[in-house]
């Protein structure tokens, strides 16, 4: 069955944005309690010392992370406006656009972050007992980072056009699948604090196969040709404009944690082991504020394409 979206332009604004709304909470609270249980399963298997390795650095790759789900959700709200003025070729080559103009700023970011990583921990003030196994975890997840960003791309495109439970699926198995490469790649095959990053890639690279055969199957108003990744100067500055601000924004709590994280690292593995697990609690708390945001950038998108000014303002 080929489908082509859900529409948010038709409908009580209320009912549709809480239908949107709901998925894309669950999986950010699924994604923040298994974030919890990979930390409980580094400090229970590798103990104290590994945990403090893994909680002075883990910041960073949120930054890294939340920079590029902010960049690729920027990236969406033109596919989503594309969506609601129902301009198919469009919105094809904003997808286009998604894909390189992504992969192209995680290859400058990427390739940045690690050649500098090493002075970068010296920065932050990692601890020297921990700083191979920081490095070593930390370096692996950057490196990773390509995979990172495809999952968000998938899952911010298919948010763009209506379809935010497929996403939290996905994410789902993906969580469950983590937790048991933790324990496979970190006891089974003795790697460490590196297996535990190792899981995490190759969790997300099962997300990222399972979400592009879905959209090959059901979705061909996502699929993309070569002429569509031929794009105008305008098309890339509205991307990019869009893209790189929603980026910074989703980065400048996560900055300010690393700068705080920076301090914590000075004051020895117990501390840093408290605050590791305090901050994975206190990010539950960010979530609604976060993805009402990502779900009023989509709704406002479809909305502003579709010429249907007066719905942005109703919220009932």
């Amino acid at each position: 069955m080929k489908r082509n979206g859900a529409n948010l332009t038709e409908g009580k604004p209320v009912k549709l944005i809480l239908q949107f709304a709901i998925p894309v909470f669950l999986g950010n609270l699924f994604q923040l309690f298994y974030g919890l249980i990979d930390t409980k399963i580094v400090g229970s298997t590798l103990g104290e010392g590994a945990l403090a390795a893994v909680g002075s650095v883990s910041i960073l790759y949120n930054l890294l992370t939340g920079f590029f789900n902010g960049l690729t959700l920027g990236f969406s709200v033109v596919t989503a406006r594309y969506f609601g003025a129902g301009d198919n070729e469009k919105l094809k080559k904003s997808v286009a656009g998604t894909i390189l103009l992504g992969f192209i700023t995680a290859a400058i970011l990427v390739t940045g972050v690690f050649i500098f990583l090493r002075p970068l921990l010296a920065v932050m003030h990692v601890p020297a007992e921990q700083k191979e196994m920081a490095y070593t975890y930390i370096s692996i997840l950057v490196l990773g980072m390509f995979v990172t960003l495809a999952y968000n791309m998938c899952a911010n495109v298919l948010r763009a056009i209506g379809d935010s439970l497929t996403p939290l699926i996905f994410l789902i198995l993906a969580a469950v699948l983590n937790v048991i490469l933790d324990y496979v790649c970190i006891l089974a095959f003795s790697m460490g604090v590196g297996g535990a990053a190792v899981a995490t890639v190759i969790s997300q690279v099962v997300s990222v196969v399972l979400c592009v055969i879905h959209i090959k199957k059901h979705f061909p108003i996502l699929q993309v040709e070569r002429r569509h990744f031929k794009l105008k100067k305008t098309e890339v500055r509205t991307m990019l404009s869009g893209g790189l601000s929603m980026g910074m924004m989703s980065s400048l709590v996560n900055l300010g944690t690393l700068i705080l994280q920076t301090g914590i690292n000075t004051l020895g593995t117990s501390v840093i082991v408290a605050h590791t697990a305090a901050r994975k609690v206190f990010e539950i708390w960010g979530l609604p504020v976060t993805v009402l945001g990502s779900t009023m950038a989509t709704y406002s998108g479809q909305n502003y394409g579709a010429g249907k000014y007066d719905r942005m303002k109703q919220n009932g």
